[in-house]
């Protein structure tokens, strides 16, 4: 066998005169099948060696092979290299000549070649099959890992924000916006309209009020949904512009109605006779409510506009039901008779509706919102309705039309959920550039299957049944309907392209996603290119690296800096390097020298962290990475083998000891004197030495005799003399004394006669004096320091001004007082040290007057009380006294100063950025209560600050009350706290106030120093300034329709806010139900 030594030079080893192994026949299992010989113990292999060496000093560098399991003699087998383009070439090419590598048959005439498993070869120096290979043979899951890490860096790949050919652009929903998403996909499929919006000029002087112009938000969201590049648009200027609060949800058709309203008054601004009436022209029908009496057919009409016809389900199942329900006669009669003017008297009467003249685009309205008058509130109906992909409304025209009144189907708003107050809407709309129909859910649009006849359209999870040769889908979601007149025009002279200005902000979007998406190529590209040079230089080694015979030139090499070569500029690894996660220790030298032994060799006991490959391989690793591989490779340590020998050695003998000991125990006494046949030893140290392998043995040392050290004073006292505590010392047999002084032979032990030492016993009586004295002293110190408090004065006791007061660590009050109650067990404290108060400037590194701060960690003491410490333990300082004052300006506030200490600034600071969670204070309020303001957060601030009593903590979440707190403006302020990472965002906030207290994210609206936070910022808590013991408020939005006695949001949970809603009509205060109103504060309500 040759090894490389340090010179370069190869030197070949002669190996001792060892009798090889024989085969061994394969033993039978339960079921008669063959067991593999490398499935025998390895333990066993490695020590069989041992039984022909009597002399430590024969061994030599082929035991040291036989011991690691390596080598001509070794038992290990070397495995097939699974990754060579032939497993069979690999099974072939290993030499079937190493009798580990095949196992013999009963008959002795099979030969079976070892099977490589992960599992089983984990441990086998000769196994390279799994190091990390498996990325550089598959190159598509590391072009996959190459585009994850370049995602990650870019952060995310901008392949996935483009939009698809074909498909349209979704809207991004900032909290509780998709009512607003909703209808605006299916306006921006009207393409008169959308044409009619490109073409109003808005009415703002600046660049700066065109920004805030809705008419201008919009041209810009409907430009970016048909020229953007985009999958996904954020509607947020359109919807900051409208003052909408994007956490409130609202109702898509009054959002529709209301946003018409106000793009009706901006197009009358305009100077094309065409634009001015846009939305009448193209939304509004006429109708004619009127009565006429039944006595002389006098008629009473008044002509209005409509926008949308309202479909009842009480009585309706399909779309032409209910039109026809919607347009139905009323006869007046009884006590609801109509007075004819003709007549001049109460007549029977019928009061009808008619349409005379119906849009281009007609809303139908699906009344899905009832009120319940017997819960008082509203609730949702699932009732389906069918309605048709075309309807002829000609049937329902009064007048005759000179236009056919032939509808198609263009758009649906449906209403997801089961509550009338909350839920999801999506639309429906027919692209008609594509001739497809497609479903907008916010983000996510999907196109959907078509039907015939007679128009492309098919309606997701909805039923589609034939009727009259016409088309109908069902729906219980179904909200809003939109249907188009067929093959009509408005007249208007109009171009679809935007301005300018409008374009210029897509053209912004688009080339901003274009700059990311050619540094995403190019980085991917790169990756791609140095990926693939480094797969071709580690395949032309790892292929090769396998021994194809044990005599073959070899290195051995630790299998972590294998794995770390591998891993080396592959995919994952300069993910890590990106995102700074990367562990510079797997390509340290530092790290891969660590495995070497005392001796500078391998440790036979560390041969399974070690994987042995061709000489000639390993001299390329050293060229490729110096760092991972050692110039000279490393031999099995020949003193490490040495010493497993001895350890060997020392197992048996001391079984053998501890065979003839428990022999020995056993024994009976002979007659006479018991206390001349029995003998004192350490307790303790028996009890180690007993085991099979002993704790305190250290190898290649003897083990420490039962008179040394700690185990002596155990048995023995200074004074040579048996010491007077038996709990630490037991008793054992003449026979065992001579077992173990056979193997200790200057261990002299002490017999069973012997009397305790008479020094040690008057010592045990001074130290009971002294215990004694202990507690006359904690008696009198008790009534001298008796009004200490194990709490935290500073938070639970009223500061009194003008009086001096010094503080101590808490810690150390609790100690004293834990010693005043068992001086006599537990030991007296030493002198307060108050240096853990200063920081490294010598100033003060807390702020007195915060309350979370000083909690449970200082104690605030009396001045005279001080005074006394001092005296009873002297060394007690440095000395801070703190005291009350008014502050400046107020006649009643107080705050906490510290006497001759200044308080270091620049270390607060420092440690509240070095929480790594912090306890967030939520007050609870509902929408009736005054809007947060800043002036109402320093408000509840100070209350936390004076308040004396306990505080919510996070352990407070989830149970059945709130901690209520006294105001300083009156009354009281209700909180709760939450445990939070300072590094999540608002909505993620909301996120864990919905899982520990169950109030919906869209219900929440939180403030933060009168300041409303944004759910779609990407500013996490410590960049909003949010710090440890801060305060937010939390409006919990009310529903739309609301009983004020059973829905007022109190302090109580919302098991009890439940529990009040189910209490019978009967058993509770009825009041008539106030809606409130839609809209408010924002552009849209006019207020």
């Amino acid at each position: 066998m040759t090894y490389k030594t340090p010179n370069g030079k190869r030197k070949r080893d002669d190996s001792p005169q060892i009798v090889s192994y024989s085969p061994q026949k394969r033993p039978k299992g339960p079921n008669g099948a063959q067991q593999n010989l490398s499935l025998a113990s390895s333990a066993a292999k490695d020590t069989e060696w041992m039984s022909r060496v009597t002399n430590i000093g024969d061994i030599n560098l082929a035991h040291a092979e036989i011991a690691c399991g390596i080598g001509q003699l070794g038992w290990r087998s070397p495995c097939p290299n699974k990754f060579l383009d032939s497993v069979d070439q690999a099974m072939k090419s290993t030499s079937h000549d190493d009798k580990e590598v095949i196992d013999i048959s009963d008959s002795e005439d099979e030969v079976i070649v070892q099977k490589c498993v992960k599992g089983r070869c984990k441990t086998n120096p000769y196994c390279l099959n799994f190091l990390g290979q498996e990325t550089w043979e598959a190159p598509a899951k590391a072009l996959e890992a190459i585009h994850d890490a370049v995602a990650k860096k870019c952060g995310g790949n901008p392949h996935s924000r483009k939009r698809k050919p074909g498909c349209p652009v979704g809207l991004r929903n900032l909290g509780a916006t998709c009512y607003a998403n909703s209808v605006l996909q299916v306006w921006n499929q009207d393409t008169h309209f959308r044409a009619g919006v490109f073409r109003c000029t808005p009415s703002a002087e600046t660049d700066q009020d065109l920004e805030k112009s809705p008419i201008f938000q919009l041209q810009v969201t409907f430009a970016a949904l048909n020229l953007g590049s985009l999958n996904v648009f954020n509607p947020r200027p359109l919807v900051e512009s409208l003052r909408l609060d994007n956490t409130e949800q609202q109702d898509a058709q009054e959002f529709s109605k209301l946003f018409l309203n106000h793009l009706s008054s901006e197009f009358a601004k305009q100077e094309s006779p065409s634009l001015k009436t846009l939305i009448s022209d193209r939304f509004e029908g006429t109708m004619v409510c009127g009565t006429q009496c039944t006595h002389c057919g006098y008629k009473s009409a008044q002509r209005s506009q409509f926008t949308e016809i309202e479909i009842s389900l009480a009585n309706s199942t399909t779309l032409e039901e209910g039109i026809t329900d919607a347009l139905k006669s009323e006869v007046l009669s009884g006590d609801n008779r109509y007075k004819c003017p003709q007549c001049n008297e109460l007549r029977d009467a019928t009061r009808y509706t008619e349409l005379h003249k119906l849009p281009p685009v007609l809303h139908f309205s699906v009344q899905r919102f009832v009120f319940d008058l017997q819960t008082l509130s509203r609730k949702k109906s699932k009732s389906p309705i069918r309605y048709p992909a075309e309807i002829d409304m000609s049937q329902w025209n009064s007048v005759d039309s000179e236009v056919e009144d032939m509808y198609d189907l263009r758009g649906v708003l449906l209403h997801k959920g089961s509550s009338a107050y909350h839920g999801h809407y999506e639309a429906q709309a027919f692209h008609s550039q594509e001739a497809k129909w497609f479903q907008f859910n916010d983000e996510i649009v999907t196109e959907l299957p078509s039907f015939q006849p007679p128009g492309d359209v098919m309606i997701l999870d909805e039923e589609v049944v034939e009727k009259r040769g016409l088309a109908q889908i069902t729906s219980k979601d179904c909200y809003c309907l939109i249907y188009a007149r067929r093959d009509t025009e408005v007249s208007m002279d109009i171009q679809e392209d935007p301005s300018e200005a409008v374009r210029a902000k897509v053209d912004e979007l688009n080339a901003t996603l274009e700059k990311q998406l050619a540094e995403y190529d190019a980085e991917t590209q790169e990756l791609c290119e140095r990926f693939e040079k480094a797969r071709l230089t580690k395949s032309s080694i790892y292929k090769d690296w396998h021994l194809s015979s044990k005599s073959e030139d070899r290195a051995l090499v630790h299998g972590e800096s294998l794995k770390a070569w591998l891993a080396r500029d592959s995919p994952s690894e300069r993910a890590h390097e990106d995102d700074g996660s990367n562990q510079a220790s797997t390509s340290s030298p530092t790290a891969t020298y660590a495995w070497l032994c005392e001796h500078g060799r391998i440790d036979p006991r560390k041969i399974t962290e070690m994987k042995i490959i061709k000489l000639s391989a390993y001299n390329r690793l050293v060229e490729l990475a110096k760092d991972l591989f050692p110039p000279e490779t490393p031999m099995p340590c020949v003193e490490c083998t040495k010493i497993m020998f001895a350890e060997r050695k020392y197992l048996e003998e001391h079984a053998e000891a501890l065979s003839d000991f428990e022999l020995a125990s056993q024994m009976k006494l002979n007659l006479g004197d018991e206390s001349d046949q029995q003998f004192w030893i350490s307790k303790s140290w028996l009890k180690d030495w007993r085991l099979k392998r002993p704790k305190m043995h250290i190898p290649g040392q003897s083990d420490p005799s039962p008179d040394s050290d700690p185990y002596r004073s155990e048995v023995m006292c200074d004074h040579d003399g048996l010491i007077p505590r038996s709990q630490l010392r037991t008793l054992i047999t003449r026979g065992a004394r001579d077992v173990l002084q056979g193997l200790f032979p200057d261990w002299t032990p002490l017999p069973k006669h012997t009397r305790p030492c008479d020094g040690c016993l008057l010592q045990a009586e001074e130290a009971a004096i002294d215990a004694e004295e202990l507690a006359t002293i904690s008696q009198t110190e008790s009534r001298e320091l008796k009004s200490f408090d194990v709490h935290n004065p500073l938070t639970n006791r009223k500061v009194l001004l003008g009086v001096k007061y010094a503080i101590a660590p808490a810690s150390w009050v609790r100690k004293w007082v834990d010693w005043t109650k068992n001086p006599r067990r537990r030991p007296r404290p030493q002198a307060i040290d108050n240096s853990s108060f200063l920081c490294s400037h010598g100033l003060l590194a807390f702020d007195p007057n915060d309350h979370l701060e000083v909690t449970d960690s200082i104690a605030l003491l009396w001045e005279t009380q001080w005074r006394k410490i001092e005296a009873m333990y002297p060394g007690s300082g440095p000395f801070i006294p703190i005291q009350g004052f008014l502050k400046e300006g107020s006649d009643t506030e107080k705050e906490i100063r510290a006497i001759d200490w200044a308080i270091c600034n620049e270390c607060l600071v420092q440690k509240a950025s070095d929480f790594a969670e912090i306890d967030l204070f939520v007050q609870m309020l509902s929408e009736d209560d005054p809007k947060p303001t800043e002036a109402s957060y320093f408000i509840t601030k100070k209350a936390i600050k004076e308040h004396n009593g306990a505080l919510p903590s996070p352990s407070d979440i989830g149970s059945r009350r709130t901690r209520r707190i006294r105001s300083p403006e009156g009354g009281y302020i209700s909180l709760k706290c939450f445990s939070i990472s300072p590094f999540m965002s608002s909505f993620s906030l909301k996120s864990q106030i919905y899982s520990k207290e169950h109030i919906p994210t869209e219900d929440q609206s939180i403030y933060y120093k009168g300041t409303l936070l944004d759910d779609s910022a990407e500013q996490t808590i410590a960049e909003l300034g949010i710090e440890m013991g801060d305060v937010v408020h939390l409006v919990r939005l009310a529903p739309r329709f609301q009983d004020k006695t059973v829905i007022e949001l109190d302090d109580s949970d919302d098991e009890e806010y439940e529990r009040k809603r189910k209490k019978p009509i009967s058993a509770r205060k009825v009041v008539a139900p106030v809606e409130r109103r839609a809209f408010q504060g924002t552009l849209l309500s006019g207020i």
